[in-house]
């Protein structure tokens, strides 16, 4: 498994976005990911990817997980069966954060090399 480049959270802007720079940057550079409202309020990222069994959906969540432990910036995750739901928010800024849209780059990323 190769290594995934590891986001500064220093140089990563941690104030959360409006919900409009949110709905632009997925039209422009996300458009599998759409925002959530977490326990009825604060907005995340989220995005399901359908794997073709649930070995590799098991190999996507070790991947995602991998870059979560290197970027010390955990999202939620969901495995049902061949289904992985991802989520991420910036808990200490109370919503989504440009270091959300950065992670959520690299998940895109890992996906496209399945």
């Amino acid at each position: 498994m190769e290594k995934v480049e590891k986001i500064d959270a220093q140089t990563v802007s941690c104030e959360p976005l409006s919900e409009r720079e949110i709905e632009i940057e997925l039209a422009k550079n996300l458009p599998c990911w759409k925002t959530v409202r977490i326990r009825g309020e604060k907005l995340a990222l989220a995005r399901t990817h359908t794997c073709s069994d649930y070995l590799d959906s098991l190999e996507l969540l070790y991947s995602i997980g991998q870059l979560a432990e290197n970027n010390n910036h955990h999202p939620d995750l969901l495995l049902e069966y061949k289904k992985l739901t991802i989520q991420y928010w910036t808990h200490t800024a109370g919503g989504v954060t440009n270091l959300d849209i950065a992670e959520a780059r690299k998940v895109e990323s890992i996906i496209g090399q399945l």
